[in-house]
């Protein structure tokens, strides 16, 4: 049995391609840049709101508010913009502009303390700023020891 581990949602604010996403209590998604101490939900599309590879792919925008998005959720691999450092096999978190970054939470699920801070997955491959870079999404609460 495959498992589609995409979903669509009506996005409430413009969405940069491949950056975090989360789920607001109205049901339609956010760029995490616009709260980064909530829970992420997914990563949005790759590709800009416009017909990709054509002159009307002009937009840096996956979406604009009222529009579909779609979200690569738990379980699905995504193309994810870095913030910054990223070392493949480690998670990962976003930083204040709804990019990937190294996670500075230490001590995995052996911790006793729980950070405020989220991950959003692990990086399958490392990269720096402005690289588009694939991840395995699985969002969780990021720990410290």
């Amino acid at each position: 049995m495959s498992h589609n581990h995409t979903r669509t949602a009506i996005t409430t604010g413009n969405i940069r391609r491949s950056r975090v996403v989360f789920m607001s209590t109205d049901h339609t998604v956010l760029e995490a840049s616009v709260a980064t101490s909530l829970a992420p939900y997914g990563v949005s599309q790759e590709y800009s709101r416009k017909a990709p590879g054509t002159p009307f792919d002009t937009s840096l925008f996956a979406a604009q508010s009222g529009d579909e998005l779609l979200i690569y959720v738990a379980g699905a691999q995504a193309l994810a913009e870095a913030g910054g450092t990223v070392t493949g096999g480690k998670r990962v978190t976003y930083d204040s502009t709804a990019r990937i970054v190294d996670s500075p939470f230490a001590g995995g699920l052996t911790s006793l303390a729980i950070s405020s801070g989220w991950e959003i997955g692990i990086a399958l491959e490392s990269g720096g700023a402005g690289d588009v870079l694939r991840i395995e999404v699985d969002p969780s609460r990021g720990y410290v020891s």
